[in-house]
């Protein structure tokens, strides 16, 4: 390896981390200085997104620091997964693991199913169909960047379905507490699973 390459893949890496840190202050301080949440109903995904968008649109120098963005993907990513699990309780998955399986089972098999029958309705790629098909059942972007390596997804696949994911996502999050709370307003165990 070149010392140009080490150094085109640190900076690669320092975009990444740059980018993810602005995206955080940004969601943090749209939604609740914005906004007036007391946590930000929106996901910093979005905001990396943009700058992403911008960064590529306006910056035609991007693919030498291709390595160092790879190398975010490919570990930094998944060790940010691996903590993530971590933070879940065991005490919590024992204490609602067999109510909340009895409907996360179904809902996953179920949104797969339904994705994988649309995708020729609609003429989606059966890569970009399994990303948006493990990104809606699963955990969202985070599943979605988790599992494109393994498929061997193209950047654009990965990019429409986090995009997708997120929009849909951001829509849910105000309509499901609306309509779970119209439909389950006896139960809470209810409107949470």
């Amino acid at each position: 390896m070149t010392n140009e390459y080490r150094r085109n893949k640190a900076v690669g890496i320092m975009m990444s981390m740059i980018t993810a840190i602005i995206a955080i202050i940004l969601s943090n301080f749209i939604g609740t200085n914005v906004l007036g949440f007391e946590k930000s109903p929106i996901s910093p995904i979005i905001f990396a997104i943009l700058i992403g968008l911008l960064f590529n649109n306006f910056w035609n120098r991007l693919e030498k620091f291709e390595f160092g963005f790879q190398f975010c993907i490919k570990y930094l990513l998944k060790l940010g997964i691996i903590f993530l699990g971590i933070r879940l309780s065991l005490f919590d998955f024992l204490q609602y693991g067999s109510k909340s399986l009895i409907v996360i089972i179904p809902c996953i098999v179920s949104s797969i199913i339904i994705i994988f029958f649309l995708k020729d309705k609609f003429q989606v790629s059966e890569n970009l169909s399994l990303l948006i098909a493990v990104g809606t059942s699963i955990c969202g972007a985070t599943a979605i960047v988790a599992l494109a390596p393994s498929i061997n997804a193209k950047k654009t696949e990965i990019t429409y379905a986090i995009a997708n994911i997120t929009v849909f996502g951001l829509l849910a999050m105000f309509l499901y507490p609306v309509l779970s709370n119209m439909i389950f307003s006896v139960n809470d165990l209810s409107v949470g699973l």
